[in-house]
């Protein structure tokens, strides 16, 4: 995923959220921009009934499952970067 707006050598992280309290529906996966001046959330996210179904598209971006980091908000599921 290239986007010309994104500083140079950021590295991108999706978080999948539990039916966040924004998205009581369903399992939501948020995308995350990291670099030296911090983190910061993007407008793209992908939505899904199915927490399986995200961990599929997760997969097929060749993207690697970090798990729960201890202290995370109860909704987090995992992060894939």
């Amino acid at each position: 995923m290239k986007d010309s707006t994104r500083p140079p050598g950021a590295l991108l992280m999706w978080t999948i959220y539990d039916h966040p309290s924004d998205q009581p529906n369903v399992f939501l996966a948020r995308l995350y921009e990291i670099d030296i001046n911090g983190t910061r959330p993007t407008a793209e996210c992908m939505a899904s009934e199915s927490l399986e179904a995200l961990r599929v598209v997760m997969q097929k971006m060749g993207l690697t499952c970090l798990g729960r980091a201890e202290g995370d908000d109860p909704v987090i599921v995992e992060t894939w970067v």
